[in-house]
């Protein structure tokens, strides 16, 4: 059951309220070129946010949806900054910060060894800016996110995945509908925005 919460938090002078849902099932399951974006938070699941609770900082800006007879749905964040969109969560340094969205990483590797983490993009899809690993600890509560800046298309002939505690090879004919690209710089958590978790009196 996909479960969610709603908490409202503060980074600098933006109030926000960030989701925390189930996290998604290993690997890449169904292809959709928005699909390395599935985990901007999504209009259609903050009812509860109150458009007017929103205020923008000196560095995000909330994103509205705005339909034709005035009403508005909150959708997100936008980093000026950055010039991207954004939703918080629980970055490495354990801090909840506003991170891009992207293309799911550490599945698939470029090495035999499974240390050169490649990310899974759907065929046909253009290569996103970031690629995000979600480290799922035993208590998944405690999960985190990184970020890494993606390079270029990944083109050999031999991908590695872990199979059972082992490093195994795949083959193109094992990533069908999918295409691989390497990361490149991770992003420091500090150049995120950063919030903290407030409760309303």
């Amino acid at each position: 059951m996909d479960t969610r919460q709603v908490w409202k938090l503060v980074g600098g002078s933006a109030v926000v309220y960030a989701f925390v849902g189930s996290l998604p099932a290993d690997g890449p399951g169904e292809a959709t070129c928005n699909g390395y974006a599935s985990h901007a938070i999504p209009g259609a699941q903050v009812a509860a946010a109150a458009a007017s609770d929103s205020q923008s900082g000196y560095r995000l800006q909330p994103v509205y949806l705005e339909g034709e007879d005035g009403s508005r749905q909150f959708m997100g964040w936008f980093d000026t900054a950055r010039q991207i969109d954004c939703s918080f969560a629980v970055a490495t340094d354990g801090a909840w910060r506003c991170m891009p969205a992207g293309a799911d990483a550490g599945r698939f590797y470029a090495d035999a060894a499974c240390t050169q983490r490649l990310a899974t993009v759907p065929k046909g899809c253009s290569g996103p800016a970031y690629a995000t690993v979600r480290e799922v600890p035993a208590c998944v509560w405690q999960s985190s996110r990184q970020v890494f800046a993606v390079g270029e298309r990944y083109a050999g002939p031999l991908a590695y995945w872990t199979d059972g505690g082992a490093c195994a090879a795949v083959t193109s004919a094992d990533l069908v509908g999918y295409d691989l690209y390497r990361l490149t710089d991770e992003m420091a958590p500090s150049s995120f925005v950063a919030a903290s978790r407030q409760v309303e009196p």
